[in-house]
């Protein structure tokens, strides 16, 4: 880009003291590598061969910003920003780790969670159905149902420290039966209200230990 007033190119700019200020349109050229500015001038405008000056300067982040709110394929690309948040404006999925992704978001690898709210579901009402999250140190994973309550639990965190349980509730979150596994004792506890095998009206409950 020469700003001489040549065909094609931008007017002459002046110098002043050193300073001068220019509006540089480089293309589509920041796909994610450095890129520095090299200058050269000449005086008496017009005349003269040009001097580069050194050293170059190294561009700034702005433009990959730019290039990162634009995304790949131009003319606005498939992101846009609404305040702090951007999201997707093109009718297709996204990929990670994949070119041809099968839902919404498909990824192909690990993903790592670090925050307590861990990954939810929520149906189209955005009522949570399904957690999975962390407490403490220990893992946990949950089911709703339509009032919101657990109606499934199953957790590292069971009675006291050093347990397992699974944890299964009614339609009002009423814990009806469960399992517990004593990591200390190695003993497993199932307890409930009523047990049925090969019946689906049992009379009677069942408690059973087993070291």
């Amino acid at each position: 880009m020469t700003f001489d007033g040549a065909v094609g190119n931008p007017p002459p700019i002046a110098v002043a003291n050193g300073l001068f200020t220019a509006v540089l349109d480089f293309g589509n050229v920041f796909d994610g590598d450095a890129r520095w500015l090299q200058i050269r001038t000449r005086c008496p405008a017009g005349g003269g061969s040009f001097a580069t000056l050194a050293p170059r300067q190294e561009l700034p982040p702005g433009p990959y910003a730019l290039f990162a709110t634009k995304g790949p394929g131009g003319g606005g690309g498939f992101w846009a920003a609404n305040a702090d948040d951007i999201y997707n404006t093109n009718d297709g999925d996204v990929g990670i780790g994949t070119t041809e992704p099968t839902a919404k978001l498909d990824v192909r690898g690990s993903v790592r969670v670090r925050d307590n709210s861990g990954v939810q579901v929520q149906n189209s009402s955005g009522a949570i159905r399904a957690r999975m999250s962390t407490n403490g140190d220990l893992g946990e994973l949950y089911t709703f149902g339509p009032n919101g309550s657990t109606n499934f639990k199953a957790t590292a965190n069971g009675l006291a420290p050093n347990t397992g349980a699974m944890l299964i509730a009614d339609a009002n979150g009423n814990q009806r039966c469960g399992m517990y596994i004593d990591h200390t004792s190695n003993k497993g506890i199932v307890w409930g209200d009523t047990f049925g095998i090969g019946t689906t009206n049992p009379a009677g409950s069942m408690l059973r230990s087993r070291a």
